[in-house]
């Protein structure tokens, strides 16, 4: 556990980083006043990366600001995992629009034994297929509102 590692070294006034099996990939040693650093991953080294900043000169102060700006291969901001989002979410929208008008046209040939419950019914896949169109439009514009940037 990567806190328990941190907690255990702050507590024996021991640098984390001085460490070799509590960091895995990149230690960047800063010396200087001002730093900027651009990494590039390619796809065998995609995942989840965690930025550990530890001042080693115990008692020192440190004031220091980071700004990180993550995009993918091609400028876009999504993740690996939210590429597919907008086209999944517009498929969706689609099946439930035909769900709302395949109900609708069964509640129109029974309309003798209609309940209030069929009516709710018919709402809830309405606003199932806004929901899902609103998410395919976000996801949609995210993506290419990061590509012209």
């Amino acid at each position: 556990d990567p806190d328990l590692m941190q907690h255990d070294a702050i507590s024996r006034q021991q640098c984390l980083l001085n460490s070799a099996s509590a960091v895995k990939g990149w230690v960047l040693p800063v010396t200087h006043s001002s730093l900027n650093i651009s990494l590039d991953f390619t796809d065998d080294n995609e995942g989840l990366y965690t930025i550990i900043y530890e001042n080693c000169q115990f008692g020192s102060r440190v004031s220091f600001d980071l700004s990180v700006v993550l995009e993918n291969a091609g400028g876009g901001r999504l993740s690996a995992g939210e590429n597919g989002l907008p086209l999944t979410f517009a498929c969706s929208a689609a099946l439930f629009f035909l769900a709302f008008l395949a109900w609708v046209a069964v509640m129109a040939r029974n309309r003798s034994s209609l309940h209030y419950v069929h009516f709710l019914m018919a709402v809830l896949v309405f606003t199932k297929t806004v929901s899902a169109t609103t998410n395919a439009f976000r996801f949609q514009v995210t993506c290419l509102m990061s590509l012209r940037a």
